[in-house]
């Protein structure tokens, strides 16, 4: 066989070779041993016009450079899938705990949107079927591939004949609820369990929202959401499931003093001790770092959109961001003033926006570019924002700030057990096609107002 050397290494050196099995990427010692073929390049990933030859020099070139400018352990190499900027990807990190970076700094490769990606992993990397079975997408349970450990396992037994290409595959998921967030590691563990544990996701005959447990009475728990969400229910019934993964029978309470805002209560009945949320009491400022937490109830891969109705707590997202604008008045409608950054998705109305503390300052009700424009962005008095502000505007999910429950809850003098806490600046139902289709539909014309998607 034929070898093409891409860089150098003092430690190990990976080569693109030519074999009588196509292209391939080995590793080798620094005595000049080799492992078997770590990826196979006679299946394409790359866009047509790349050969089998280009796939392996460019991929191989990467995984020199990665040894070369990190002094971390080989046994600690690990490939991951991750999705960023809509699309599947393979990076490289160090530690089960890390995966794609949004600025693409350990890519490896992107997975074209055509191409379903645990085939590509299994072609790859010769992974066996029943290794990548599970129907979660990548994007919610990334694998992991350890590299570094096979290639030092390789070249520790290369006498042995029955020495594998098998790269060992993990997920590192003990539990459904390690699943929660893992594509986005920076977010603080404490925030993830504390965010899961106050969210709720509210089943409702047209389909499904979120909500925050704001309050305990005895075993009575309520539940503060979107009346768009509560809408979803004619006759005021509905099912919550919980952080614990359990399903609640719960109705709708009225709520006094909230007229053309856009909240509701919910209560539900249960003897579980469940986690009550602390509302922020004192100032948001811009340029505050904020987490919006809910339930989607889609997921998007190269094939398009995944129902989540029947996900569970695997469903439960949560995303970083910053908040942009406050606005006073005239605001947009119902309530909504303060606009964000992060991706807020369908089926995450009514979820709680956090502050860095974990306390709630807003409820998520609008996400990003509406499709009808400016026309959503009509403000309380019967304009317009200018150009210029619409623009901005336009980029940021809003949410309803907490302030405006906890004023009207002031007045009218009800729930005033709720939690709150000052801070220093300083510091499972079923759904038909026809209407899943029809709610997504009604989404895209009304900027966010998902109404749910049907009860399961």
């Amino acid at each position: 066989m034929t070898s093409t050397k891409q860089s150098v290494s003092s430690i190990i050196n990976f080569e693109c070779i030519n074999s009588d099995k196509g292209y391939a990427t080995i590793a080798v010692s620094p005595s000049g041993k080799q492992t078997n073929n770590l990826i196979h390049w006679n299946f394409s990933v790359f866009a047509d016009s790349f050969s089998s030859q280009q796939q392996c020099q460019e991929v191989t070139k990467r995984l020199n450079l990665i040894v070369a400018n990190h002094g971390k352990k080989m046994s600690d190499l690990l490939l991951t899938t991750d999705f960023i900027n809509g699309k599947e990807v393979i990076c490289w990190v160090y530690d089960f705990k890390y995966t794609c970076k949004g600025d693409g700094s350990n890519l490896l490769f992107v997975i074209p949107s055509a191409q379903d990606p645990k085939i590509v992993l299994r072609q790859l990397f010769d992974i066996p079927d029943d290794l990548l079975s599970v129907d979660v997408p990548l994007r919610y349970a990334p694998i992991y591939l350890k590299l570094g450990a096979t290639i030092e396992s390789q070249l520790a037994e290369l006498d042995n004949v029955n020495s594998t290409s098998l790269i060992e595959v993990t997920s590192e998921v003990k539990n459904p609820t390690d699943k929660l967030a893992i594509y986005d590691s920076t977010i603080d563990e404490s925030i993830q369990k504390n965010a899961l544990q106050i969210t709720v996701r509210i089943f409702t005959k047209l389909g499904a929202g979120s909500g925050i447990i704001i309050k305990r009475q005895g075993q009575t728990y309520t539940v503060l959401t979107n009346a768009h969400v509560a809408d979803g229910s004619s006759d005021q019934q509905y099912t919550i499931l919980t952080g614990d993964g359990q399903s609640h029978p719960a109705r709708r309470k009225t709520l006094s003093n909230f007229k053309g805002i856009d909240l509701a209560l919910v209560e539900f009945i249960s003897d579980i001790d469940y986690e009550v949320a602390v509302l922020r009491n004192s100032e948001i400022t811009i340029g505050e770092q904020v987490y919006a937490v809910g339930f989607p109830n889609y997921i998007y891969n190269s094939k398009g959109s995944i129902e989540t109705f029947d996900w569970g707590l695997k469903a439960f997202h949560i995303t970083t961001g910053t908040l942009e604008m406050l606005m006073s008045e005239p605001s947009l409608p119902e309530g909504y003033k303060m606009g964000y950054t992060n991706e807020v998705e369908v089926g995450m109305s009514g979820g709680p926006v956090l502050d860095s503390k974990g306390q709630v300052i807003g409820l998520n009700g609008r996400g990003k570019y509406p499709i009808q424009g400016i026309e959503i962005f009509a403000l309380t008095d019967g304009t317009y924002p200018s150009p210029e502000l619409f623009h901005k505007m336009n980029a940021l999910s809003w949410a309803i700030p907490i302030s405006l429950f906890q004023e009207g809850t002031k007045i009218s003098g009800s729930l005033t057990d709720i939690k709150t806490q000052s801070v220093q600046p300083s510091s499972i139902p079923t759904i038909d096609s026809f209407t899943a289709v029809f709610n997504w539909v009604r989404y895209k014309l009304l900027g966010f107002r998902d109404f749910g998607t049907g009860k399961r």
